[in-house]
């Protein structure tokens, strides 16, 4: 992994966390989540992350 795939993963996984947490604490819903995921995926476009696609805030709740 290059040195610029390494930082949009980095900055993707940031912001996902930050999603995470806003949705775990009743900030956001999951609909919202999902929505603003995969509006990260579309700007960073991380190679692992886009795994996540799709994902449901609910599977990923389990994840954390």
């Amino acid at each position: 992994m290059n040195e610029e795939t390494a930082r949009r993963e980095m900055d993707y996984r940031i912001g996902e966390n930050i999603l995470l947490h806003m949705a775990l604490n009743g900030l956001l819903t999951e609909k919202e989540y999902e929505k603003l995921r995969n509006e990260l995926l579309d700007i960073y476009q991380p190679v692992v992350g886009e795994l996540e696609r799709g994902l449901l805030c609910q599977r990923r709740k389990s994840l954390k």
